[in-house]
């Protein structure tokens, strides 16, 4: 069945068990259609170039979707850790192949959401964990709870 969407020809099918529905354009540009049809397309790319596509469109949620893809290369990821929105920079932190330094930078970053997920991700190194110890009161109990930290008292 074909649809038409923002002047588009997406074409719509029923898997046999009607309980999935898949979408495919067939005809347009793949940067316009409806952002959740692109959203469900960049979850599913799996090539290079669809990855990098989407990793630049416009919608919050198709590039969120883009860092969440186990099949996005991590020279994309890491642009995309320094993404305007925190929704994305929020997905990239939860990925366990991202670079210590690339956490490091989450660890600083200004939105609590992104310094929480840094936090979560099983591979942050205990380095960073300094950088939760004088934020807010979730970021110090984790950081002392989730790592065998030595808290030493100097105070007399």
């Amino acid at each position: 069945m074909i649809h038409m969407m923002h002047g588009f020809k997406i074409e719509k099918k029923m898997e046999s068990n009607y309980r999935q529905t898949s979408y495919n354009i067939v005809d347009g540009d793949l940067m316009k259609p409806d952002f959740l049809v692109r959203m469900g397309m960049a979850e599913r790319a799996t090539s290079r170039e669809e990855i990098l596509k989407f990793s630049k469109d416009e919608d919050w949620n198709v590039r969120a979707a883009i860092a969440r893809n186990q099949f996005t290369p991590i020279d994309i990821l890491i642009d995309l850790s320094k993404d305007k929105d925190e929704f994305v920079r929020r997905n990239v932190m939860k990925r366990q192949e991202m670079p210590e330094e690339i956490l490091a930078e989450g660890a600083k970053d200004v939105s609590l959401t992104v310094r929480r997920r840094v936090l979560e991700n099983k591979n942050c190194p205990q380095w960073i964990l300094p950088y939760f110890l004088f934020g807010d009161k979730w970021s110090r109990e984790n950081a002392l709870n989730n790592y065998s930290v030595q808290i030493i008292d100097f105070s007399i």
